[in-house]
């Protein structure tokens, strides 16, 4: 709101305010509210000019002192706009102006989880699961494909924000899988993917994220949560060992994204502890049913680091050994809120840093997955194999020399 002020023998007060201030194109039936005071009496004369030019779109003569033209702006396209009001009473007359901020197109992106994310072959009805984020609006259209091969197990069109896909998809042998979703809203599409581990040995994880806003006074974690810039996080994780055999060796790794920035305060079962997480330790040997449960505090970057609007920060984290491995992650959702009148800039796009984020965490997740997964088969497997036929060679030599030497004799 903007107080506005005339003087002559009597006064004149003016408020002006707008509803909403900020928001994608098109952004339509936006609400102007005046409010008039000082001592100035007799009926008042609203004008409105929702682009100041010129032409006003409303005239109203009341004895209110305060008045809404509902629903009066539309503004089809991006840009910064100023609206005007003029107000007559009691022989006095006053003009003052107010912005609104229309930032460009809506923004679509989809984060995709699979329930398992890994187990023993053959690893059947698996889940999908698809949340969409963005500012689009409309009927969503999941597709879901099991294996990321072109075709798609399943369409579903509906105006819900998260669907699951139960008992979806199915792996008959061992190996690395990628299932993919393609989301459609309002003219945009979008696509994501995840990883499925499919293993022989009777090893499997169950991995879950959770998170609470500690500048919220939230006191339960949840599996997604809102914060606004330099909010303090503290994320939850609970590894589960639920395969028949013990897990041996397990590891941990947790990935950040650029704009949260780790405080510390880590703890493993509830004791303080001075490793390093996004280094990756080992959690030791999880028997059958065991669980572990790792918290650790972050903060969100300052508010000069975000664009207008919200923005998906997407939290990794990774457990394996030589045979399983499991991934999965959080969303932050960061909001910076606009402030009434202000004109600022925004640039915005298909790519938003969510969706930048989303893409980057999970190949790096799943590259660093494959990379582990590969290391311990080289070292359990391949470098014993090699040492064995090189001592094979060499005992094979001693002997030819043995009897050579038992023939001149």
């Amino acid at each position: 709101m903007f107080p506005l002020v005339a003087f002559a023998s009597t006064s004149l007060l003016v408020d002006i305010s707008v509803n909403p201030a900020s928001g994608p194109a098109p952004l339509n039936n936006v609400d102007l509210t005046v409010s008039v005071s000082g001592t100035a009496s007799g009926n008042i004369t609203y004008r409105f000019d929702c682009t100041n030019n010129g032409s006003w779109e409303r005239t109203h003569t009341t004895s209110n002192t305060s008045y809404t033209a509902y629903d009066l702006c539309d503004y089809s396209s991006a840009g910064n706009y100023t609206a005007k009001v003029k107000v007559e009473r009691g022989g006095l007359v006053f003009q003052g102006t107010i912005a609104i901020l229309v930032e460009s197109g809506s923004v679509l992106s989809v984060d995709l989880s699979a329930n398992p994310s890994s187990g023993k072959a053959p690893l059947n009805n698996v889940d999908l699961t698809a949340t969409v984020l963005g500012s689009a609006t409309g009927n969503i259209t999941y597709r879901f494909d099991c294996t990321n091969n072109g075709s798609w197990e399943r369409t579903h069109t509906t105006s819900n924000t998260s669907y699951t896909a139960n008992n979806l998809c199915d792996y008959s042998s061992t190996g690395n899988y990628t299932a993919k979703v393609k989301v459609e809203r309002g003219g945009l599409t979008f696509q994501g993917t995840t990883a499925i581990v499919v293993h022989s040995g009777d090893v499997s994880y169950r991995l879950e994220k959770l998170a609470r806003n500690i500048s919220e006074d939230q006191n339960t974690f949840k599996e997604s949560i809102t914060a606004e810039p330099s909010d303090r996080i503290e994320f939850q994780i609970r590894v589960t060992s639920i395969g028949e055999a013990t897990a041996e060796d397990t590891f941990i790794k947790d990935t950040l994204p650029q704009l949260l920035i780790n405080k510390g305060n880590l703890k493993i079962n509830g004791n303080s502890s001075s490793k390093n997480i996004f280094s990756g330790f080992s959690l030791g040997d999880l028997s059958s049913g065991e669980t572990k449960t790792i918290t650790f505090e972050v903060e969100v970057a300052s508010k000069e680091k975000f664009s207008f609007g919200t923005t998906g920060l997407i939290n990794t984290v990774t457990v394996y050994n030589e045979k399983a491995a499991a991934t999965e992650a959080i969303t932050v959702s960061v909001e910076r809120k606009g402030v009434a009148g202000a004109a600022t800039g925004v640039s915005t796009g298909f790519f938003s840093l969510s969706t930048l984020a989303l893409i980057i965490t999970l190949l790096m997740g799943f590259l660093f997955t494959y990379f582990m997964l590969l290391r311990f088969y080289v070292t359990k497997h391949v470098m014993p194999k090699a040492f064995e036929a090189k001592a094979e060679r060499i005992l094979l030599r001693k002997v030819v020399k043995i009897k050579e030497e038992e023939s001149i004799m």
